[in-house]
C-alpha cells in the first residue's frame, strides 16, 4: 500500500449473527520507503544535474584537446616551413653571395680598388639581409643558447637596424626550457617586436623574462601609438597568432592598449 495514514475498521458478530454496533478502530500510519523520500528525490535530481554538468565539461575538455592538438600540427607545420625555407635561403642565396665576396676578395688590380670597395659594400648589406631573415625564419640560437640569450641577440640585431631600441632584461630567468616552449615564446616575443617596429612606431621597447616559485612571466612594454584592442580582435592575425600560443603552453595572456599612450602584454604560464 502507498505511504499514508490509514484507520482499520473491525465490527463481530456471535453465533446468532447479531453483530457489535460500534466498530472497533485501529490507527495504522505506512511509512515511506527511501526511494520515496522528498530528500531522496531532491538528492538523485542533484546528482542528475552533476552528471549532465560534469558530462558537459569533458565534452568540453575533449574538444579543447582536439582544438589544441590541431593547433600544435599547425604551429609544428610553421615552424618546420621555416625552418626549411631558411636552410635553403642559407644554402642558396647566402652562399651565391658569399662566393661573390671571396671572388671579389681575389681582385688585386689598384684601379679597380673602388669599384671592389664598393660591391663589397652592397654584398656586406645584401647578406645583412638574409641573415635577420634566416634569423627571424629560424634562430639556430635558440637552441644553442636558449631563449634569454637568444632574445638578447635579436635585441641587439634591431637595435642595430632600426630605429626603435630594444632592452632585453632576464631576471632569474631559466637558462634552457623545452623546445616547444623555447619556440613559442620566442614567436610570442618577436610578434610583439615585429608590431612595435613595424606599426606602433616605437623607440623604447623593454621585454622582462622572469619567474617565481609556479610561473614563468613575460613583461613587455613599448612607447608606440598604441591601437584599439577591441578592433583587432576582429581584424588581427597577430592577435590570433599570440592567443593561440599562449593556449599551446597553457598560459594567460594579457594585453593592454590605448590609441597614443603605448602597449603592454603580460604572458604568465605554469612551470
Amino acid at each position: 500500500m502507498p505511504a499514508g495514514q490509514y484507520v482499520f475498521e473491525v465490527k463481530a458478530a456471535n453465533s446468532d449473527g447479531i453483530w457489535n454496533n460500534k466498530a472497533t478502530t485501529l490507527a495504522i500510519e505506512i511509512l515511506p520507503q527511501f526511494w520515496e523520500t522528498i530528500w531522496f528525490t531532491i538528492v538523485m535530481l542533484l546528482l542528475l544535474g552533476a552528471g549532465i554538468y560534469g558530462f558537459y565539461r569533458y565534452r568540453i575538455y575533449v574538444s579543447w584537446q582536439q582544438q589544441r592538438a590541431k593547433m600544435a600540427v599547425m604551429v609544428r607545420t610553421q615552424e618546420e616551413e621555416r625552418r626549411r625555407f631558411a636552410q635553403d635561403l642559407h644554402d642558396g642565396l647566402g652562399a651565391n653571395l658569399s662566393a661573390m665576396k671571396m671572388i671579389l676578395g681575389l681582385i688585386d688590380d689598384p684601379k679597380s680598388q673602388p669599384i671592389k670597395a664598393k660591391a663589397e659594400s652592397f654584398l656586406n648589406e645584401s647578406l645583412d639581409d638574409p641573415r635577420q631573415m634566416i634569423h627571424a625564419m629560424s634562430p639556430r640560437s635558440l637552441t644553442r643558447l636558449g631563449l634569454a640569450k637568444t632574445l638578447q641577440e635579436l635585441a641587439i640585431i634591431i637595435n642595430q637596424t632600426n630605429n626603435v631600441q630594444v632592452e632585453v632584461v632576464a631576471e632569474d630567468f631559466p637558462e634552457r626550457l623545452p623546445e616547444e616552449i623555447e619556440v613559442n615564446l620566442f614567436r610570442i616575443v618577436q610578434e610583439l617586436f615585429q608590431n612595435a617596429i613595424k606599426h606602433a612606431q616605437a623607440t623604447n621597447v623593454t621585454l622582462t623574462l622572469s619567474q617565481t616559485a609556479t610561473h614563468l612571466i613575460v613583461s613587455y612594454t613599448d612607447d608606440g601609438r598604441g591601437f584599439d584592442t577591441m578592433q583587432l580582435a576582429h581584424t588581427g592575425n597577430g592577435l590570433f597568432n599570440l592567443q593561440t600560443r599562449a593556449q599551446l603552453l597553457n598560459a594567460t595572456l594579457v594585453l593592454q592598449s590605448t590609441l597614443g599612450k603605448g602597449t603592454k602584454a603580460r604572458l604568465e604560464m605554469p612551470f
